[in-house]
């Protein structure tokens, strides 16, 4: 009889451990490399993917990574009921994606060279005349879509080959953000050509809040929004949102 119960029991609780309510909630995010904010590089996988993963671990969520070209991930979002975050709003993407509140501010700037260390940006109009180097897939705000027919602008692959085209004069300037500029410079070009890169950190030239994001027709967006918001609330509450955050 006693072993009958101890069965009974251990059957119970190994029930209870595989049941749907004991069940591990794990949430894959799909992303491409923006470093130092999204970088393959685990546990934390960049400053930005820490934040998300803490928020999510808050509500009882775990989250798993896979890098994809930046393009390929907007085409996830809309077609494979992806899951992403580090997207800045626009009109277009309003129409297509929910956005969580927003985890972090990207402050993009002009990247030049030694032969335009002295130039002052004022206004979109003093961009006309020179070629702009971006990158392809990547939002600056929606002022600067706004201006973004007027502009000569040339898209790269990615911020690496932007910098490389500005490296070798097939632009004048690029636009990026300001810490992702100091990080691929200083990992991806040797002391003589770091030394040509001028950083034009007077002025802000575009800017956006990063966000958390998943397509209006994806059947679980709604709900992960939800869960991420009450997460981030949560560090926010507790002070950790803010020591996260104070990265620069």
């Amino acid at each position: 009889m006693r072993n009958d119960l101890c069965q009974l029991l251990l059957g119970a609780c190994l029930w209870g451990l595989l049941s749907p309510a004991y069940s591990v909630d794990t949430l894959r995010l799909t992303v491409g490399d923006w470093s130092p904010y999204i970088e393959n590089t685990p546990p934390g996988f960049g400053d930005l993917s820490q934040i998300v993963q803490e928020a999510f671990a808050q509500v009882g969520v775990q989250t798993q990574f896979q890098f994809e070209p930046w393009k390929r991930v907007e085409h996830g979002l809309d077609t494979h009921h992806y899951f992403s975050f580090g997207y800045i709003k626009t009109t277009d993407r309003l129409q297509r994606w929910h956005y969580s509140d927003s985890i972090l501010r990207s402050r993009s700037i002009l990247i030049g060279t030694q032969q335009h260390r002295d130039f002052a940006w004022k206004n979109w109009e003093d961009l006309l005349q020179y070629r702009l180097g971006i990158t392809q897939a990547y939002s600056y705000g929606e002022t600067f879509e706004q201006y973004k027919t007027k502009l000569k602008t040339v898209a790269s692959y990615n911020d690496v080959i932007s910098l490389k085209a500005l490296l070798h004069g097939r632009v004048d300037f690029v636009l990026m953000d300001s810490r992702v500029a100091t990080a691929l410079i200083a990992q991806n070009f040797n002391k003589q050509e770091r030394a040509e890169f001028v950083l034009l950190h007077a002025t802000e030239v575009a800017a956006g809040e990063l966000h958390f994001v998943c397509a209006i027709k994806n059947p679980q967006c709604a709900t992960r929004i939800e869960q991420f918001n009450q997460g981030l609330a949560k560090l926010a509450a507790s002070g950790r949102l803010k020591q996260l955050r104070a990265i620069d």
